[in-house]
């Protein structure tokens, strides 16, 4: 794991008088399991970015050992935290323009290719933003959001997105807590595309809903309906503090994605999540890693792709690298265990084609057939892109369930250094939380959620509700 000694120096040190939590109080749900809330005072007595650096590296400290503190549920104060819901903040659909154009390629190897390409850039906020810290989601909460992109369909991997209209810099929908436009619209059961265009360009949804406080786990759903392609799973991550790292792994319920393409035959490609590591603590600039194995399956085409997030370096400057392998295999044979998240052996005749690069920059792909010489093609270059803003309908048309409404009073005090007022309105929040679950314990009533159906079979899949109303997704 490199160290980040390749940055700049403008990184904040860390003082060796760093804050120290002053107060870690752990409030239980008398279930005898994870506290519902552990409250954290950040001892910080300024708000610039270097004390709030130093707060956080003592928090952290007393977390050493901690085998997952995201279920700890840690409560810290608004100063410490980015004004920007978790639902909003995590998500894998930066460039929802890739998303769109999935099915576009009729060569069943190029749509594979599209699905990674779409896959890569899921990490775009994690090359061009700083590291944030959203709000811990509360049990029911809702965020939807839409963008319109370009319907321009390129039918191959190797080009990209018209990028003539990208806007740069991002914009951050929690900025402006009103938001622009209408959210989400539109059901998309695979071929419906009703809605599914907005002055020319492709609509592309997200839905979103935190089902699980204990531990923390949000289902949700994006689609584009022109295209009928969906995705759906469950966000679930576990992290510890190793002392020098934060690493990140997928959850017992959040390790796979499922997308399908409607208007491929039902096409579904299985996607699983590598893990990561937020580095930098000893110098003050973070950054994330990528590591591990991630796999993208297809049982009706009989293609997966391998990619393996190379270990970096201790020394010297950090590449990022990544390389993969797409194969055939047969989904008959119970021998070609193509879900797995160690390194396979391939006969070479079954490799279809190889992939290189970095997932910060440009990835390129080695068809096996290319003639002898030839040189790869470039599937995409991450460093010319920037995530795409959401759309997001204004505040006053918003459910109370949904993110921006919920989280209104906390942002605005944020957003204007006002920080012990937003750390008030967060514990009410978190309050008014705690009695919600106290009453359904005592009337023995389970959370249902409003916008998922949940098969017990299946916990990791979820379905959106098909009875939904335009009012509800819109």
């Amino acid at each position: 794991m490199a160290t980040d000694t390749d940055r700049p120096g403008d990184d904040l040190p860390v003082p060796s008088n760093a804050a120290q939590p002053k107060v870690l109080t752990k409030q239980s749900d008398d279930s005898g399991t994870a506290p519902e809330v552990v409250e954290v005072n950040s001892g910080a007595e300024s708000h610039d970015e270097k004390s709030r650096f130093s707060a956080l590296w003592g928090i952290l400290h007393k977390l050493v050992g901690v085998k997952d503190f995201v279920s700890l549920r840690l409560s810290l104060p608004a100063e410490l935290l980015d004004p920007i819901p978790n639902l909003e903040h995590w998500n894998y659909m930066d460039r929802p323009d890739y998303f769109a154009r999935i099915s576009d390629p009729e060569d069943p190897v190029d749509r594979l290719l599209a699905v990674a390409a779409w896959w890569f850039t899921r990490d775009l906020k994690y090359i061009d933003q700083k590291i944030k810290k959203p709000y811990n989601s509360v049990l029911g909460e809702q965020f939807h959001c839409h963008w319109v992109v370009d319907p321009t369909n390129s039918g191959n991997a190797g080009g990209q997105p018209d990028l003539s209209d990208d806007p740069r810099p991002t914009s951050r929908s929690s900025a402006d807590p009103s938001g622009s436009d209408t959210a989400v619209g539109g059901m998309c059961d695979g071929n419906d595309s009703s809605d599914a265009t907005t002055d020319g360009g492709l609509r592309v949804e997200y839905i979103t809903e935190q089902i699980s406080h204990h531990p923390p786990v949000s289902a949700y759903y994006y689609g584009c309906p022109a295209k009928g392609i969906t995705a759906t799973g469950m966000d679930h991550i576990c992290a510890r503090f190793t002392g020098t790292t934060v690493k990140v792994d997928p959850g017992e319920r959040g390790k796979r994605m499922y997308l399908c393409l409607g208007q491929r035959d039902n096409e579904e490609y299985v996607l699983t999540h590598p893990a990561g590591h937020v580095a930098g603590f000893l110098r003050g600039h973070l950054t994330v890693h990528m590591t591990d194995y991630t796999t993208i399956v297809c049982s009706k085409t009989g293609l997966a792709l391998e990619t393996h997030y190379k270990d970096e370096r201790w020394f010297g400057k950090a590449k990022h690298a990544i390389e993969g392998k797409i194969y055939r295999y047969d989904p008959k044979d119970p021998k070609q265990d193509s879900l797995h998240t160690h390194p396979v052996v391939v006969p070479k005749d079954r490799i279809v084609a190889t992939l290189e690069g970095s997932w910060r920059g440009q990835v390129f792909v080695r068809r096996s057939n290319a003639p002898k010489g030839q040189q790869p093609e470039l599937l995409l270059d991450l460093s010319k892109l920037q995530a795409l803003p959401k759309k997001v309908k204004p505040l006053d048309q918003q459910k109370p369930v949904e993110s921006h409404r919920i989280w209104k009073d906390v942002t605005e005090n944020i957003l204007n250094n006002r920080f012990a007022q937003a750390t008030k309105a967060k514990r009410a929040i978190e309050e008014q939380q705690r009695h919600k679950t106290a009453e359904r314990k005592k009337l023995g009533v389970e959370f249902t959620p409003e916008l998922f159906d949940i098969d017990p079979a299946r916990p990791e899949r979820p379905v959106l509700k098909q009875s939904l109303s335009p009012s509800t997704s819109e």
